[in-house]
């Protein structure tokens, strides 16, 4: 009786910890399985590459390595597992010193509270080859996230983990975007120096107005060429805003600016096209070779605005850099590259800017 009683309890024990591994157990899914925002009809979204590898082949060097960066992108998806974990490798790891690792080359994580888009955690990355849970002790209903990708980094893979019982599926078309913006700019486009990923402008107005934000920032090389027009013609955008002040020089900006302008126009005849002034370079304020370059800069591109307005271009509008990111000196980390702070403001500065330029009443 003794060896039945002890073998009872032996199975019993065996069972008990069979449940509780299964109840443990992890399935990852290719975050390939969902729908890839933030991209446009120039990406590769099997490789996660902003531009094609065979469009950027004419991009000046710098371009085409930084198209291959994720900035902007993030995957909607929605899920009843008590966890999120998540596994991804990276095409490079790198450390910048003006920006957090986690900006650089990490996730975070966005939930759906029932109103809007409220950040949940994020990814800490360590390496090339990175594995985390991002949440856990969820209640086991079924909610909704976007997952952000890194800014200054490309990724090779990404895989969504969560309890092997559970559900993961695409999100309802409801909360997905209903229109497409591309925006074409310099590092603070692409992300400097945001903390984390969903702190960029564009994914901050990208929640906001639920609306697809293409980011097409590039950083330090944002100069509109030609052949990068060439390309970014054919995204065919709801509305194009052009970022990118800060990197050509003067004489760049008198010279480049209504070709590539002209360009996106021929392939986009009703498109409203948004031109925005660079921001004032804090230390503009004390060197003076700095601040005057700023003023030239943005003075160029106006002229270049006036000058399409004058030869009859329709749908085109422009934003000055007055208070875009605030009056107090204190959004940017660097003075030139925004915090959170900094981004978070020009958001609220282009918000009702794009809304009416949408709806018509600009």
């Amino acid at each position: 009786m003794l060896r039945i009683f002890f073998s009872a309890l032996l199975f019993s024990c065996l069972g008990n910890i069979a449940q509780a591994q299964n109840a443990n157990a992890v399935k990852f899914v290719d975050a390939l399985k969902f729908p890839l925002l933030g991209s446009t009809k120039i990406a590769d979204t099997e490789h996660y590459y902003r531009v094609r590898k065979d469009l950027s082949a004419n991009f000046p060097k710098r371009v085409k390595a930084l198209s291959t960066n994720t900035a902007g992108f993030n995957v909607p998806f929605k899920t009843n597992s008590s966890s999120i974990k998540l596994r991804w490798t990276l095409r490079e790891y790198n450390l910048l010193w003006n920006m957090t690792p986690l900006a650089v080359a990490g996730f975070d994580l966005y939930g759906w509270n029932g109103e809007e888009w409220q950040f949940v955690a994020a990814a800490k990355p360590t390496g090339i080859s990175n594995s985390t849970t991002i949440i856990e002790n969820l209640d086991g209903k079924m909610q909704r996230f976007r997952l952000y990708f890194p800014l200054y980094s490309g990724v090779a893979e990404v895989e969504i983990g969560v309890d092997s019982g559970s559900d993961i599926q695409p999100l309802e078309d409801f909360y997905l975007p209903s229109k497409q913006i591309v925006v074409y700019g310099s590092s603070i486009t692409q992300g400097a120096s945001a903390s984390r990923p969903g702190m960029i402008f564009t994914s901050i107005l990208g929640r906001r107005l639920n609306m697809n934000f293409s980011n097409l920032g590039f950083s330090g090389a944002g100069k509109m060429e030609r052949e990068v027009a060439n390309v970014l013609k054919n995204s065919h955008p709801d509305l194009f805003i052009l970022d990118c002040v800060p990197n050509p020089s003067i004489e760049e900006i008198r010279t480049r600016t209504l070709p590539f302008i002209e360009t996106l126009r021929k392939e986009n005849p009703s498109v409203p096209i948004l031109m925005v002034e660079s921001v004032f370079r804090e230390h503009g304020h004390w060197n003076e070779k700095i601040g005057a370059k700023v003023i030239d800069q943005n003075y160029a591109f106006r002229e270049a605005y006036s000058q399409l307005k004058e030869r009859g271009m329709e749908h085109i509008y422009y934003l000055d850099n007055m208070a875009l990111i605030g009056t107090d000196h204190e959004a940017t980390i660097d003075g030139t590259h925004f915090t959170d702070l900094g981004h978070k403001r020009i958001a609220d500065k282009l918000f009702p800017v794009i809304k009416n330029i949408l709806n018509g009443r600009l």
